[in-house]
């Protein structure tokens, strides 16, 4: 059976003929008078690209080889401290790349965990806060302050009966500049008894608990995504429909 040839190690092979073929037919082209002052000027810039290309090429293949990208950590203060910053959130890119076009959304989900899947989340349709990043570059951080009335606005204004959990979700999107390779991830954050958003590490929560809502969640995500396809196909037959009548 033939060995498919990555398409990064094609490119290396082209780049390798076209300097070869250079290299032996250009003094012969000028010794004959076959190109002129334009052809060589051409051809000086084309061998001032190559080395370049190849160089990113060549970057790009250690990158993937070696499974290198960003990764990005998110740290939050959700509450105000007297005589201190307002409440902030903070993201750090722990990887050794850069993390490109950072997306911060966040979510309010309320999760029943007695009741049937799906009806056990309650999921803000938007985001409620959402910021962006052009670029965060290895060790470089972003930081956001969140103003009181907004960190208001996420505590719930009645207490139901039964039983619930209120959560925050920071959902982070980024990519990989080399290849455009997009990574995505949560970061949840639980009301506490006493009102206060706290990490998961820091919440009352068995790590039982809190795979299962995980897996849940991801489930019902996945359930969104897949209504959200079937509406917009509906609403793109339906236009179909209209303008041919």
């Amino acid at each position: 059976m033939e060995r498919e040839i990555p398409a990064e190690q094609k490119k290396t092979s082209t780049f390798k003929r076209i300097l070869s073929w250079i290299r032996h037919n250009l003094p012969k082209l000028i010794f004959e008078n076959k190109i002129g002052v334009s052809e060589i000027i051409a051809i000086s810039a084309l061998l001032i690209s190559i080395p370049a290309i190849w160089l990113s090429c060549n970057a790009r293949q250690v990158l993937v080889r070696h499974k290198l990208r960003p990764a990005l950590s998110l740290k939050a203060r959700l509450q105000r401290i007297p005589d201190r910053n307002p409440p902030r959130i903070r993201i750090i890119n722990k990887g050794p790349v850069d993390a490109k076009n950072v997306q911060i959304k966040t979510h309010l989900i309320t999760y029943y965990p007695d009741r049937d899947y799906p009806e056990m989340f309650e999921s803000s349709p938007v985001s409620v806060l959402e910021w962006s990043v052009r670029k965060i570059t290895p060790s470089g951080l972003a930081g956001f302050s969140i103003t009181d009335s907004t960190l208001a606005s996420l505590l719930p204004e009645i207490v139901e009966t039964e039983k619930h959990h209120r959560i925050l979700e920071f959902h982070l999107s980024y990519g990989r500049e080399v290849d455009l390779k997009e990574y995505s991830e949560s970061v949840f954050f639980f009301l506490s008894p006493e009102g206060k958003w706290v990490a998961e590490k820091s919440s009352n929560w068995d790590e039982d608990a809190l795979n299962s809502f995980k897996m849940q969640l991801d489930k019902f995500r996945k359930l969104e995504e897949m209504m959200e396809g079937v509406i917009k196909y509906k609403e793109k037959v339906d236009k179909q429909i209209n303008m041919s009548e």
